[in-house]
């Protein structure tokens, strides 16, 4: 593990925890070490640090993508494995149906 991780769950035992210090650590976190992290903890907790990570990383510091990160994060932490076996699978998975543009008619 990780120094951040390892102070995110230091932090997040105590019992009035620091929520900068939580989050700031968290977001320190590469996603393949996040997801292991938040995954023992109950979906509440994890709700809770999602929106404690908007409030503190987006109002309050203006970092939309660092908050979008930890939300995206939680829900996907305590079973889902995404798992691609071709790029046409990844796409219809994540982006919807292909979009099919016609050619241009002959000159």
């Amino acid at each position: 593990m990780s120094q951040q991780r390892d102070l995110f769950e230091a932090e997040l035992r105590k019992p009035q925890p620091n929520w900068e210090v939580v989050i700031d650590n968290l977001n320190a976190l590469a996603m393949f070490e996040m997801l292991p992290a938040l995954a023992p903890l109950t979906a509440a907790l994890r709700t809770q640090i999602a929106g404690k990570a908007r409030s503190i990383l987006e109002t309050q510091r203006g970092w939309s993508g660092a908050g979008d990160r930890i939300d995206f994060a939680p829900g996907r932490a305590p079973f889902q494995i995404i798992r691609w076996t071709t790029r046409a699978t990844f796409w219809r998975t994540c982006c919807g149906p292909p979009t099919v543009v016609p050619a241009a008619p002959p000159s």
